[in-house]
């Protein structure tokens, strides 16, 4: 990961401290296994293996996080085959139920990591309220598939705007308006 960690929320990266309160693999009578592993140099991931379903919880049942700030998420995955991911970002809706039934399909490839950066603008306008993120899950596996996980985080781009420019002139030749 290479953002600056003032324009990033993360969940999961060995790069960027959490925003999570608590992040957790949940357990959801999936067949999935989920371990973390270490990549080298203390870079870790998730190796997940019997994939069918996946999915995290970022705290306790009524604790969310407001990502209406950020511009992308990002998620990192190297699987073993080529496969498609079906990725859910799930938030609560006013009224505290759960809006978990909107996904994006991600088409991965085999012995590569496969990086995404997912536009929040298009979970806003899936009907997903950013401000009150809960879970993320992933499905489509059949039960046999294996990929590993990492940097999971939102970011947003940095800020367009050019520095203050320093006066040229004297202040006693200029009338201020």
């Amino acid at each position: 990961p290479t953002k600056d960690a003032s324009n990033v929320k993360s969940l999961y990266s060995n790069a960027y401290t959490t925003v999570a309160q608590s992040w957790k693999v949940g357990s959801w009578y999936q067949s999935t296994k989920t371990s973390e592993v270490d990549l080298g140099s203390g870079d870790k991931a998730y190796c997940n293996t019997n994939f069918n379903y996946l999915g995290f919880q970022y705290g306790s049942d009524t604790q969310t996080l407001d990502f209406s700030d950020m511009d992308y998420m990002h998620i990192d995955l190297y699987p073993t085959s080529d496969m498609t991911v079906n990725f859910y970002p799930i938030t609560k809706r006013s009224d505290g139920t759960t809006d978990d039934t909107k996904s994006i399909a991600l088409k991965l490839t085999k012995n590569q990591w496969n990086s995404f950066d997912l536009s929040v603008a298009d979970f806003k306008a899936m009907g997903l309220d950013v401000s009150k993120s809960y879970q993320i899950k992933l499905d489509g596996g059949d039960g046999t598939n294996t990929f590993f996980l990492d940097n999971i985080y939102y970011w947003k781009k940095a800020s367009d705007l050019p520095a203050a420019l320093i006066p040229t002139m004297y202040a006693s030749h200029v009338k201020s308006l």
